[in-house]
């Protein structure tokens, strides 16, 4: 399993309006909460203290998430 981990500072600030999810922060945001109710968890998810993310399994990640909230996203490597 490979682990990717990136520190939110603003996790715990609610998103404002709509307008802040067509940009990455909110677009992030969006898809890690949305993960556990699509069923792809598995893939990327909030660590326990939900101040951080982890990229579980990077071909789910790639192959099946990011598809649904970035179209341009191509590589991990633009992710992070």
């Amino acid at each position: 399993m490979m682990s990717l981990y990136h520190q939110s500072q603003s996790h715990s600030q609610p998103m404002a309006t709509k307008k802040f999810s067509k940009f990455f922060p909110g677009k992030l945001r969006s898809m890690l909460d949305s993960v556990h109710g699509l069923g792809l968890a598995h893939g990327i998810s909030w660590v326990s203290d939900g101040c951080a993310f982890a990229i579980h399994d990077p071909n789910v990640y790639m192959t099946e998430i990011a598809p649904r909230f970035f179209r341009k996203q191509t590589h991990l490597r633009s992710f992070h």
